[in-house]
């Protein structure tokens, strides 16, 4: 007498994203086999699984799903996954009879003597959650050989938000931290003081965005001898390890700038101009005793910005991006190539009025949206917020102002 498949509680993927374990079970009898391929599935994406099948004669298959043992019951929105396409090649003819798969039987295929490979493809939603599913194919009419395995649907864990942290030195040689909330309607957390003696440097440039974790960087400090210092953050409280001397003759630039990684190869890059305009690429390395590789040429006519700054990613294409503002107060954006011979692409203007700012830092995203931020210090001493939008042609969203005083620092980074 013929097996018949009744699949219980069958229910397309249950919801979540999983990676994949392959099952493979075979049939118990001779004649007719029944094989299962059936990977793991991650939450918002698709995944593809294969019964290969052997009949002995016409016959018709169906294929199940269900909630494996220990795992709880579909409710009635359950389950998140569903049936996108499902295909028969040689002798198999297919459709499915739920989508999403909940019922006795999600699909079935009619079969005439012969191998047959039957591919079915599922979706599992973006807010499927953590589950495992047991599939099972067996022979309704002709046969009487069953096939089981199981797929685990893995959910997608959010990243955690780890905010970015704004510095500034007073006229005293201080530095503080100013930690970022998440918020855009208060994006800094009160400052908090890192030490003293910092005005021994004229110029201080993070080469990298600095979270509140003490990660990212370096921080790059030139002295009035032209000698350059590494400080590397250090995933502590203190935000600084030890500083270590780059070299010195850095005072051949008036104008050093940390873009982030334009060059594509994950770590933060230094552009430096020097007296004739000429723009120099100093590509980060990994090695503090030696941070930097060889300068390579960028190109001359640079001497038109008055203000070069390293904004971080604010058009979501994975590359750092950089604003330089010329004489009439001009914002131009360059975005990031990862071509270190050619680092940026053609610049696109972003917009007149910017000469109200004596000073421009990208912050890292200090509002929680995925995107780097900006801030901009007005002659008043009023700083204000701009966020990234991820449009090249328009990259930052209006103005919010954070509030007074921070003319009490002399350089912000």
């Amino acid at each position: 007498m013929r097996k018949i498949l009744t699949a219980g509680s069958a229910a397309a993927v249950l919801a979540a994203g999983l990676l994949a374990g392959t099952g493979t079970a075979s049939a118990a009898d001779d004649a007719d086999t029944v094989k299962l391929s059936t990977p793991d599935i991650t939450a918002g994406q698709s995944i593809t699984h294969t019964v290969t099948v052997h009949a002995a004669a016409a016959a018709s298959v169906a294929i199940s799903f269900k909630p494996s043992a220990g795992e709880p019951e579909w409710g009635d929105d359950e389950p998140h996954v569903s049936v996108e396409s499902v295909t028969g090649d040689g002798h198999a003819s297919c459709e499915a009879s739920s989508w999403p798969v909940i019922g006795p039987a999600a699909m079935r295929c009619r079969l005439t003597p012969g191998d047959a490979v039957i591919r079915y493809t599922l979706k599992a939603d973006p807010s499927a959650a953590d589950g495992k599913v047991d599939v099972v194919a067996g022979f309704e009419q002709g046969g009487d050989a069953r096939g089981t395995s199981s797929f685990a649907v893995h959910a997608v864990k959010p990243s955690p938000y780890i905010p970015y942290a704004l510095f500034g030195r007073d006229a005293g040689g201080r530095l503080y931290e100013y930690m970022g909330t998440g918020a855009v309607a208060n994006p800094f957390w009160a400052r908090q003081l890192v030490g003293g003696g910092w005005q021994t440097y004229n110029t201080l440039v993070k080469v990298g965005q600095i979270s509140t974790w003490h990660t990212g960087g370096p921080l790059v400090a030139r002295d009035g001898d032209g000698v350059l210092w590494l400080y590397q953050t250090t995933q502590a409280p203190a935000p600084f390890k030890s500083r270590i001397r780059v070299g010195g003759g850095w005072q051949a630039y008036n104008q050093l700038t940390g873009v982030g990684d334009v060059s594509g190869d994950g770590v933060a890059d230094l552009v430096a101009r020097d007296s004739s305009g000429t723009l120099w690429l100093y590509q980060g390395m990994k090695n503090p005793a030696d941070p930097f590789k060889s300068r390579v040429k960028v190109g001359g006519g640079w001497q038109a910005y008055n203000q070069l700054t390293g904004v971080g990613d604010v058009t979501d294409d994975g590359l750092s991006d950089t604003v330089a503002r010329d004489k009439d107060g001009v914002l131009w954006l360059y975005q990031g190539t990862k071509n270190p011979t050619n680092p940026f692409k053609s610049r696109v203007k972003v917009g007149g009025g910017w000469q109200a700012y004596n000073q421009l830092t990208g912050v890292g995203d200090v509002t929680d949206d995925g995107l780097s931020d900006t801030v901009a210090r007005d002659k008043d001493g009023v700083l204000w917020l701009y966020q990234g939008t991820k449009n090249p042609t328009d990259p930052f969203k209006s103005r919010i102002r954070v509030g007074g005083g921070w003319n009490t620092y002399n350089t912000l980074f």
